[in-house]
């Protein structure tokens, strides 16, 4: 019976920490997590929508591509950025 009541109370702390690092996130306005793809965000602006996700380049941990057909806008927009912060600041100018 302590067996129980032991993974009962080490559910509720993790299930606390959780709710502690979820209310501890930035609130970003025009970036959120994708539903479709794992690991990635959208992003909203400029009139477009942007796929974020993480890389290692030099220019930052983070890049923004638009989700257009138009080749033309999508070779002269990549946006980077260290943190998705940044990457929210640069989406609302």
């Amino acid at each position: 019976m302590q067996a129980y009541h032991r993974t009962i109370f080490d559910l509720a702390a993790v299930i606390a920490a959780q709710i502690e690092e979820r209310d501890n996130m930035k609130y970003l306005p025009n970036i959120e997590k994708s539903a479709f793809k794992r690991g990635e965000y959208v992003g909203y602006g400029h009139g477009l929508v942007w796929r974020v996700k993480r890389t290692n380049s030099s220019y930052g941990n983070w890049i923004a591509w638009p989700q257009v057909r138009d080749e033309a806008i999508m070779s002269t927009f990549p946006l980077y950025g260290f943190t998705l912060a940044d990457l929210s600041k640069q989406l609302e100018g």
